[in-house]
Parts: C-alpha cells; sequence; structure tokens
C-alpha cells in the first residue's frame, strides 16, 4: 500500500517572483518620473536664481516641486524639490512677487495635500511651515 507524501512547504516561490517582478514593473516609472520631476525643480532652480527674467523659471520650478512632492512623498526627493523651490523664492522673489508667490502657493497646496494623507507627509512639516511663510510674506510684499 502506497501513502501519500505529505506535501513540501513552498519557499518564496515562482509566484512570489513573478508578483516582485509585477510589483516592480510598475513602481520603476513611477519612481523615474519623481526623479525627472526632481531633476525640472533643479534646473530651473538654477537657472532662474541668474536669470534678468526669473518668473518664468519662478513658475516652472513651482510645477515640477509640486509634481515632485504629488509622485514621491514620503521619500526624500519630495523634501529635496520642496527646498529647491523655496530656495529660489527666497533668492529672487522681490524680483517677481506674482510669479515667486504662485510657487509658494503651488507648494503649499502640494505639502498640504501630502500631509493631508495618513503617512506620506512624514518629514515634510518643516517645508509645509516654509511654504507657507513664503507665501504669506510674498502677499504681503516682503
Amino acid at each position: 500500500m502506497r501513502t501519500r507524501a505529505a506535501p513540501r512547504a513552498r519557499g518564496f516561490g515562482v509566484e512570489g517572483l513573478l508578483l516582485a517582478a509585477a510589483l516592480t514593473l510598475l513602481a520603476v516609472p513611477w519612481l523615474l518620473e519623481a526623479r525627472a520631476a526632481l531633476e525640472w525643480t533643479r534646473h530651473h532652480s538654477g537657472r532662474g536664481a541668474t536669470a534678468a527674467r526669473p518668473g518664468p523659471h519662478l513658475r516652472e520650478a513651482g510645477r515640477w516641486a509640486a509634481r515632485a512632492i504629488d509622485l514621491s512623498a514620503p521619500l526624500p526627493t519630495a523634501a529635496t524639490a520642496a527646498g529647491l523651490a523655496l530656495g529660489l523664492a527666497s533668492a529672487v522673489g522681490e524680483r517677481d512677487q506674482p510669479a515667486a508667490l504662485a510657487l509658494c502657493t503651488e507648494l503649499r497646496g502640494a505639502l498640504e495635500r501630502v500631509r493631508a494623507s495618513p503617512g506620506r507627509g512624514l518629514g515634510l512639516a518643516t517645508a509645509l511651515a516654509g511654504a507657507r511663510r513664503c507665501e504669506d510674506e510674498r502677499a504681503e510684499g516682503r
């Protein structure tokens, strides 16, 4: 009489590898887009600091920083993008108050969106406080 062998415990297995591959394929484009948004923020922040007309760079830095924050919070990419954009606003905001105000407003909106989501706003409290302060200063004309 033959007895059946007990089923063997399986490790990670093929199903686990397929799941890991699928998750990787889903995450890579998202991470690349977040990194690209950070690099565009870096580009416009660098160019805006020395530009004769910083307005377009202020607006673009704000747009790309907000995108990086939306895509990558709570990763360090979000805080880096916020810091770059806020640095540009404080460096050249006096030359173009409306564009600096637009940057600060867009940044504050993105930071408040991710702070409202559980866990996504970790590490961004300082950036949010800076964006609020920047917006208040630009609205008052300082």
